[in-house]
């Protein structure tokens, strides 16, 4: 039995080119917490025990850990989206 991979040469190709050609860093602080207050406004904060634990693990460049951070939670976050050129 032949079994192709499953791999999608093109995404991983372009893997983190959005990252890339997006990076934020123009972004205001004021104007960055509001977009992740909108972003995580379905999120019950409130309900999280004081002993809890995150963990985040995406493709992103770790936008949201210095608001994450800001809270309570203790947090791992592992930020995985740029190219080793």
């Amino acid at each position: 039995m032949n079994k192709q991979p499953n791999i999608h040469c093109e995404t991983v190709t372009s893997f983190s080119d959005d990252w890339s050609r997006y990076d934020q860093i123009e972004l205001s602080s004021e104007e960055s917490k509001n977009i992740f207050d909108d972003y995580f406004s379905i999120f019950s904060w409130d309900s999280i025990s004081d002993d809890a634990e995150g963990f985040d693990m995406g493709c992103g460049t770790g936008r949201w850990a210095r608001w994450v951070a800001a809270t309570d939670l203790a947090l791992l976050w592992y930020v995985s989206g740029f190219k080793n050129d």
